[in-house]
């Protein structure tokens, strides 16, 4: 389909094992990808709410091959690692209402060199372990 996009994002699925935060890539032919969120955030109680994806998935669309991902997959560098499978990660992610607040306030300036070091810091970590 000329000029057609993929469209993404996440939503609480009910499943027979349970819930799940899946993330929904819908192609303009309506073929739709999914990817169950594998790291559930503890610290939110998500273990108590939904059940952990056991799969890692790509995505071929037109040439890209996509690696959805879901918010605190982030925090997991082994689970997105590129084993030369994907060109592209594509996480969703859900920013809770007090830290919106306080970015639109400014008041995340302070943090954004200390997260920039600990992204340096993985990367390096993460590009020398073997495989």
């Amino acid at each position: 389909m000329a000029g057609g996009v993929v469209v993404g994002g996440s939503a609480a699925i009910a499943t027979p094992a349970g819930a799940v935060n899946r993330f929904l890539l819908v192609q303009p032919d309506g073929v739709t990808h999914r990817y169950d969120k594998r790291h559930l955030f503890r610290m939110a109680d998500e273990h108590h709410h939904y059940q952990a994806g056991q799969e890692r998935v790509v995505v071929g669309w037109r040439g890209w091959r996509i690696l959805p991902l879901v918010c605190y997959d982030l925090r997991f560098p082994l689970w997105s690692r590129n084993q030369q499978d994907y060109d592209l990660a594509l996480y969703v992610a859900n920013w809770p209402a007090p830290r919106a607040l306080a970015n639109a306030a400014g008041g995340a300036r302070h943090r954004k060199p200390g997260l920039r070091r600990r992204l340096q810091s993985r990367w390096r970590r993460w590009q020398s372990a073997p495989l």
